[in-house]
């Protein structure tokens, strides 16, 4: 297979993997990004080579102005099913000379930016309700969870705080940026100016910190114990949904995962 087929079968690969997830807009958005490259390799796995990152984000910020055209904001644009196809073209097509490297990355990045939009919003939320019963004990005697069970929550969100991004000071260099595709983007989306870095705040609580925090609950106990103390967690977590919310337990906080 010479250099142009490899490059035309990633594109088309690429192309069917941004058709069937969806969301690929906001995706196209994040890479145009300039401060946020650097947290590219938390959902890619690994970080591209230069050339590779340079090349992705010349696609990206060619399909922005191609979906966008002359309007400023990001929700007054077209938002039909062929004009999305479109746009998935276009940025499969500027990747060509991609290495398949890159490509992988980018494959692996999408597949964890665009999932399943209930399961991160779901995720990102047990993250952040997990977080509040370790410092609000009202919270914690709200869903009725012991004082051992938050010891042990806290415990293990330690380890993975000590290891992984943190997800408040990425959203404050990103908002305090005053780089040119870093305020453009935001400018897409006034009324959301971090609506890009949700996405991947919601993705990265999915795909990397929530897994991790389960991975030290695993290493800490016993198989009986480790299913009771996701019973116990999951149940905490069933009475802190709010009513009209479509949020639903991770798989990965239900004992029979386990």
């Amino acid at each position: 297979m010479n250099r142009f087929q490899a490059d035309h079968r990633n594109s088309e690969v690429l192309f069917s993997l941004l058709d069937s997830l969806g969301q690929s807009d906001q995706l196209i958005m994040f890479l145009c990004c300039e401060t946020l490259v650097q947290y590219w390799h938390f959902l890619g796995a690994s970080e591209p080579r230069p050339a590779d990152r340079e090349l992705i984000q010349v696609a990206a910020r060619a399909s922005v102005g191609n979906f966008m055209g002359n309007e400023e904001i990001f929700w007054n644009i077209d938002f039909s099913a062929t004009r999305a196809e479109h746009t998935r073209k276009h940025f499969a097509k500027g990747l060509r000379g991609l290495s398949s490297e890159g490509f992988l990355f980018l494959m692996r990045f999408s597949s964890q930016y665009c999932a399943n939009r209930t399961a991160r919003v779901s995720a990102a939320f047990a993250t952040g309700f997990l977080h509040r019963v370790t410092h609000e004990k009202d919270v914690q005697d709200a869903v009725g969870l012991s004082d051992i069970d938050v010891t042990l929550i806290a415990l293990c969100f330690e380890s993975v705080d000590s290891d992984i991004a943190d997800i408040y000071e990425m959203r404050d260099s990103w908002l305090s940026s005053e780089l040119v595709w870093d305020t453009r983007i935001r400018r897409m989306t006034p009324d959301v100016p971090e609506c890009v870095f949700l996405n991947f705040s919601e993705a990265y609580d999915a795909g990397i910190y929530l897994p991790t925090f389960v991975s030290n609950v695993r290493l800490m106990m016993n198989e009986i114990d480790v299913k009771d103390f996701l019973l116990r967690l999951s149940n905490a977590l069933k009475k802190a949904f709010p009513i009209t919310a479509d949020l639903k337990v991770p798989l990965m906080l239900l004992p029979e995962s386990y």
